[in-house]
């Protein structure tokens, strides 16, 4: 009787006494400010200036490439612009001769429509010198904001490398600016965090930081990605998780750089 009197007992507790309900995750501590870096133009990476975990101002230099065809293309160019330049001046020397000598109208008209024609061709040719310019300077990679590079490895990952207009070349983010967490929920426990949202204005998140387990911090649900990314390679595997964003209310230590691990726990009922 005793025994089955404690049965009941366990049973009826766990039907009508409530208790907290929470799905945990594990996450990454990003800033809430960040900025992916790109190439302006093809080149190969000629400098590395920077390494991972460097703070910068916003203007520094992170990396320079070279473009060798450039190079010679601003060379022709230039040459180009003096030889027009110096034909131009030849046609105003020569002109001011003629008139001196009172020679025939109809040579002094061919001269001014050469001089006509350079003239076009020498604004063309300008015009020509400042694209490349501007494609010169863009070959200085510089940061967009003021922060941390992100990047791990970059003199490995970009030192000599050609690289391609567009390409990701940097991270940079600002710690200053906050934090928020990047929490991967097991598919099989999404569900419940979902339903936890509807209806909520907000849904509160408990927050441990790697290395600092004496210490909870508060949060709250900001958002759930409609998709999780699904790699080829791991068909075989388990479902991916689904990235959910965590925000923060409470201060982080300043011991708090990007990438730290952590976990949550998200109140779900």
């Amino acid at each position: 009787l005793l025994v089955v009197g404690a049965i009941a007992a366990v049973v009826g507790a766990l039907l009508f006494v409530e208790r907290d309900f929470e799905v945990e995750a594990s996450a990454n501590l990003v800033p809430l400010v960040d900025r992916d870096v790109f190439a302006s133009t093809d080149g190969t990476v000629a400098a590395v200036r920077v390494e991972h975990g460097d703070l910068v101002k916003q203007g520094d230099v992170l990396a320079v490439l070279d473009d060798p065809q450039l190079v010679l293309d601003l060379q022709h160019v230039r040459g180009e612009i003096d030889t027009t330049r110096k034909r131009l001046e030849a046609i105003a020397v020569a002109r001011t001769d003629r008139q001196v000598r009172e020679d025939i109208e109809s040579e002094s008209l061919s001269l001014s429509a050469e001089a006509e024609q350079l003239r076009q061709r020498l604004e063309s040719l300008e015009r020509q010198a400042e694209i490349l310019l501007d494609r010169q300077a863009a070959l200085t990679v510089q940061s967009p904001i003021s922060g941390m590079v992100l990047t791990l490895d970059v003199q490995h990952l970009l030192e000599t490398r050609p690289v391609a207009r567009g390409q990701v070349l940097f991270t940079v983010a600002d710690p200053n600016a906050g934090w928020q967490l990047l929490a991967a929920v097991p598919q099989d426990s999404i569900g419940h965090v979902v339903r936890a949202r509807e209806g909520q204005d907000s849904v509160p998140v408990r927050i441990r930081l790697a290395g600092d387990i004496d210490q909870i911090y508060s949060g709250q649900l900001a958002s759930i990605k409609e998709t999780a990314v699904l790699e080829v390679d791991a068909l075989a595997e388990e479902m991916p998780a689904v990235e959910v964003e965590i925000s923060l209310d409470d201060r982080l230590p300043d011991a708090a750089r990007p990438g730290m691990n952590a976990d949550v726990r998200i109140y779900c009922g």
